[in-house]
């Protein structure tokens, strides 16, 4: 596990992060849909999350490569987000940082739960003399470490897929929004004070009596909530049809990848919750009607290959793989789950939760998706036979069954060339993502 330290070179991906301020920007984007991850870098294998945008979100592109488009942190979409820092002075009362020298801006690492030890990628390398908002004082392995409000000068990266030019009156709402966000709108009212009249003084043996105590003044505070504006019928429309989109995009990642068809299950999940929500878009419920019909035709030719696939490795196989795969397959019965482990094209971290999908090593199918765990390094498992002792649960949100591993062991069998390359049987030594 990487640990914090201010040695840590930044990778190269984002090393070209401390000239973001001279970057123009391209455009600006709109973001299409929920839950969609910033990452450190362009390449899933080499950067992590560190924040996620939602549907309707305006950002600064100022860079577009190999599907993926470079954001600036600028504007309300990041408002909420932090980063950590380590020297500086910090002020008497701990609310901000003066840096005294250069220094790298690390990006909070959400696949360690933003734990500050583990958040080691750099997002921009701040000037000296740049005053940074603390959120909280930490302390890791001795030293002082400092977690900052986001400033608007790093960047991250974003999948291409969600993010669209924005118009100028999404622009223009964004930066209204912005201006309106720091706090509700408050009126203080005072009433004013009772008018009183000198009361004639009573006389008694002991002089003029007290005069009449002042009425207090009540400051009277009215807070006003500003409900924001409800979407449009066109808005839903429009949002309803980029998740389409999306769906749609990752749909054809999974037709491409033949040794993936473990992932039709999966996919047709999604097209359901879809349809579940379409409400009275007829032209979209059409477009999932008959992909459906088509994922429900793959999944029957899939099972069928299959079933030739297995009498033809139980004909040809020789005697040696055959034995060895049958130890493999008695030890089943020591794990909760068992089969070959790969990453998941559908559940890949971008708008749905990343997994590890774990197929059948006879019929190619899901047996169950695997939660990742810090604990465990999957890419040397990724392709090979793997069994895992873990709690297992049904998602009915995802709608696939779920198994967080407390124990995973790679068994010493690979899959060989006499495992005919079909969508029914997976065949790829390792992740084609």
């Amino acid at each position: 596990m990487k640990e914090w330290t201010p040695l840590i070179v930044a990778m190269a991906c984002v090393a070209s992060a401390s000239a973001q301020d001279a970057t123009q920007a391209l455009y600006q984007g709109r973001i299409t849909s929920n839950n969609v991850n910033v990452r450190t870098g362009p390449v899933i294998g080499d950067s992590y999350p560190f924040g996620k945008l939602q549907s309707g979100d305006v950002v600064e592109v100022i860079e577009e490569s190999n599907g993926w488009v470079r954001v600036r942190t600028s504007g309300g979409a990041f408002a909420g987000m932090h980063a950590f820092v380590s020297g500086g002075t910090l002020s008497a009362d701990g609310t901000t940082l003066s840096l005294t020298a250069e220094t790298p801006l690390r990006a909070p690492n959400s696949s360690a739960q933003g734990a500050a030890r583990n958040s080691y990628q750099s997002i921009a390398t701040l000037p000296a003399g740049t005053t940074l908002n603390v959120v909280e004082t930490l302390e890791v392995d001795g030293l002082p470490v400092y977690k900052v409000r986001m400033p608007g000068t790093a960047n991250g990266w974003v999948n291409a897929n969600y993010v669209r030019k924005a118009a100028p009156v999404e622009v223009q709402a964004a930066a209204d929004a912005v201006k309106a966000a720091p706090a509700p709108a408050v009126a203080t009212t005072q009433s004013p004070a009772p008018v009183t009249t000198a009361a004639t003084p009573e006389l008694d043996a002991s002089g003029p009596a007290a005069a009449a105590p002042t009425a207090e003044v009540v400051v009277v505070e009215e807070v006003v909530v500003v409900e924001p504006p409800k979407p449009t019928a066109l808005d839903l429309f429009r949002e309803r049809r980029a998740k389409l989109a999306d769906l749609e995009s990752t749909w054809k990642r999974v037709r491409e990848q033949p040794d993936r068809s473990e992932e039709l299950e999966a996919i047709r999940g999604q097209y359901m919750t879809f349809l579940d929500n379409a409400g009275s878009d007829a032209g979209a419920k059409s477009t999932v009607n008959w992909r459906l019909q088509q994922i429900d035709l793959l999944m029957k030719i899939q099972q069928e290959n299959a079933n030739v696939a297995a009498t033809i490795n139980a004909l040809d196989a020789n005697a040696d793989a055959l034995a060895v795969i049958a130890k493999a397959v008695e030890s089943r019965a020591d794990f909760d789950a068992f089969g070959y482990l790969n990453q998941s094209v559908v559940y890949d971290g971008s708008s749905l939760p990343e997994l590890y999908v774990l197929a059948d090593p006879t019929t190619g199918q899901a047996i169950a998706y695997v939660v990742p765990d810090d604990c465990f390094e999957y890419d040397p498992m990724l392709g090979t036979l793997v069994g895992v002792k873990g709690d297992t649960t049904y998602d009915p949100t995802l709608r696939v069954k779920l198994i967080r591993p407390r124990t995973m062991e790679s068994l010493p069998v690979a899959r060989t060339p006499a495992t005919p390359a079909t969508d029914g049987m997976p065949v790829s030594t390792g992740s084609s993502e």
